[in-house]
């Protein structure tokens, strides 16, 4: 029969055990405390002692905590935030060595400093031109007042006018 430990045993043997650096005992608190600050960045630190939580977090490490039968990531501070945001412009940006020796190695392949970027084109709206009103012309007086020319004319079309014989020619082929 297993002992009911087996199941903690079995989850806890897949992770690394950090030797405490002390040579004398300091309590739980403080060596786990210096253990999290060496080791940050490959540590989180599971923990329900609140003093311990707050000593680390200064230094931005993650936190876990168990409350109502779940486990939480404790969500960074905006300190911590800033702190990451630093971190990694500071890795993607280039340092003032490497655009030295950036621009050499351009002046060497003969390459222009400066590129110069063409501009891209702009969708064009709608033509100002067709969407202009449209000038009333005036033709004449008429009866004392301005006749307006804006008025349109419908045009008629004209029937064309078939010979009976032919209807029935077409309407029997």
């Amino acid at each position: 029969m297993r002992s009911l430990l087996y199941g903690p045993y079995k989850v806890l043997s897949q992770y690394d055990i950090l030797e405490c650096p002390h040579s004398w005992f300091k309590g739980s608190t403080k060596c786990l405390r210096k253990i999290a600050v060496r080791e940050r960045g490959r540590i989180i630190l599971a923990t329900q002692d609140e003093e311990l939580a707050t000593s680390v977090r200064e230094h931005h490490i993650p936190l876990l905590h168990i409350s109502h039968n779940s486990i939480n990531l404790e969500a960074p501070s905006a300190t911590a935030k800033d702190f990451a945001v630093d971190k990694t412009s500071q890795k993607l940006t280039l340092s003032r060595k490497q655009e030295v020796t950036i621009a050499k190695l351009k002046q060497e392949m003969g390459l222009p400093a400066e590129v110069e970027l063409k501009k891209k084109k702009k969708k064009k709206g709608v033509n100002p031109l067709s969407c202009k009103k449209k000038k009333t012309v005036f033709h004449g007086v008429v009866n004392g007042g301005v006749e307006n020319a804006s008025k349109k004319s419908r045009r008629k079309r004209k029937k064309i006018k078939m010979p009976s014989h032919v209807k029935d020619a077409l309407l029997n082929s």
